[in-house]
């Protein structure tokens, strides 16, 4: 990097994902952020993009468990407690908990 920088040619280099998470330009900011998950704890994800002055997106928890909301959804659409207990019974559907 410095030849290219004397010669004052524009390069950068290439970066895997721990370059990208200690890069003070990525940490200022603000590509990724810390959220809680259940299994691991918190975890860095990517921040929404692109990052909005006056109306930022936000982050709240890593994505739920495989199977949290599988019983709400089988009673949103239709289905019994008998149909819902044979799903889960079968195998067919993870169940899991509402967060």
């Amino acid at each position: 990097m410095e030849k290219f920088q004397a010669a004052e040619i524009t390069a950068s280099p290439i970066y895997d994902i721990e370059d990208i998470h200690k890069d003070r330009h990525f940490i200022g900011l603000g590509v990724y952020k810390d959220v809680p998950d259940v299994d691991l704890g918190d975890v860095a994800m990517l921040s929404p993009v692109p990052g909005l002055s006056e109306t930022p997106g936000t982050l709240h928890f890593a994505a739920p468990p495989s199977g949290a909301y599988s019983e709400r959804i089988w009673r949103e659409i239709g289905y019994d407690d008998t149909r819902i207990a044979a799903a889960f019974a079968s195998g067919l559907v993870r169940q899991g908990m509402d967060r």
